[in-house]
């Protein structure tokens, strides 16, 4: 009898020392990323994403994003402790491009990524699509990754006031000068 009490007891206190457990946060290198992809002379989506590691994730889709089959409007969501360890991986793997720049051809789309650590100091990369595949990719990735969650529209001012983005906004580029047909000097026979 007293051992079927005792199994009983420590049967209990399992149950109860399980349920007591508390979840953590995930361990990450950064406490927040964003990215923005601008317009290009084409019909390269206008995006912008915030995640951090508190799991949310707020996702833009702006004109032509639809052309990518992504999102149009205002977005918010919750990821998983995987999806934000998959996220802090891939990162990491960019850390030799961390604060680096390439030139934004004038046809391209600007794309700007930002890490932000514990420390609150941001590192970024900033370029266009022809900056190197590793990078490029994760932008792409990240996009793509707004189709996988179930994401609640929101509305503009929670998704400026929660991520403070901006979002890349690329000008029209001038009308074309009116180009006079070149002629040449004349020269002189000797």
């Amino acid at each position: 009898m007293q051992l079927k009490n005792i199994k009983s007891i420590l049967f209990l206190l399992i149950i109860i020392s399980c349920d007591s457990v508390k979840r953590e946060k995930p361990v990450s290198l950064f406490t927040n990323i964003t990215f923005t992809t601008g317009l290009c002379y084409g019909t390269c989506p206008q995006t912008a994403g915030y995640i951090d590691d508190s799991l949310n994730f707020y996702f833009y889709g702006g004109k032509f994003a639809e052309r990518d089959s992504l999102s149009v409007g205002y977005y918010k969501g919750k990821i998983d402790d995987t999806i934000w360890a998959e996220i802090n991986n891939k990162a990491i793997r960019l850390k030799k491009y961390l604060d680096s720049t390439w030139d934004i051809n004038i046809d391209g789309s600007a794309i700007e990524i930002k890490f932000t650590d514990s420390f609150n100091k941001s590192k970024r990369i900033l370029g266009d699509e022809m900056m190197p595949e590793k990078v490029y990719s994760f932008v792409k990735w990240l996009q793509q990754l707004s189709q996988k969650l179930k994401l609640k529209k929101i509305s503009d001012t929670i998704f400026f006031r929660e991520t403070n983005l901006k979002i890349i906004d690329r000008r029209l580029p001038p009308p074309p000068l009116k180009i006079n047909k070149f002629i040449p000097p004349k020269t002189k026979k000797y």
